[in-house]
């Protein structure tokens, strides 16, 4: 299955996008529909979790609900071996299908205010995020060794973590040195 991935890993392209109930391609030129629901994370774990997935548009139709009578359809439609899912993600009316913010692939979601960008995945909200702050760290200098720190978050301290260690390791030494009478 192609969801949940780390998001410090790179994002998938259009093309390797699975549905996440049939476990199908989405395709570059394919629709998915943005849905929540339930999924079963591996490892030895397997509690059921919130989550937040695509659904490919025939899986979409199969489980949504009647336009003409509003009646749902039976839960096993939209039940897939690892992910089950509900409803449209977000209130209101479906919008059009537009591309993600983070990847490209045009999804479809509900009219929410909240949801203000529109994403497919945790990965790509959190490459989006990654993206608008510049990704080029606070900009102060290190207290280690004083070089500008330009990677990281815009809170982040150090340059790298050689110069975060060698300052943990002189806390830890002026600390043990103050305890003793």
């Amino acid at each position: 299955m192609a969801f949940p991935h780390h998001p410090r890993q790179a994002l998938p392209a259009a093309a390797d996008r699975c549905c996440a109930q049939c476990e199908k391609p989405l395709g570059t030129s394919a629709i998915g529909y943005l849905v929540d629901g339930i999924a079963r994370p591996s490892g030895r774990r397997r509690s059921w979790k919130l989550a937040r997935a695509l659904v490919c548009r025939a899986c979409y139709r199969a489980g949504a609900p009647d336009p003409r009578s509003g009646l749902t359809r039976p839960q096993g439609a939209r039940r897939g071996r690892n992910f089950e899912w509900f409803e449209l993600a977000g209130r209101g009316a479906p919008l059009p299908p537009t591309p993600c913010a983070g990847c490209g692939i045009k999804t479809v979601r509900g009219q929410e205010p909240l949801l203000r960008h529109v994403t497919c995945s945790a990965a790509c909200r959190t490459a989006l995020t990654r993206v608008r702050r510049g990704q080029n760290g606070s900009g102060r200098p290190c207290p280690v060794c004083g070089r500008p720190v330009t990677t990281g978050r815009a809170d982040t301290l150090y340059d790298r973590a050689a110069c975060r260690q060698k300052a943990y390791r002189t806390r830890k030494k002026t600390d043990s040195t103050h305890a003793q009478p």
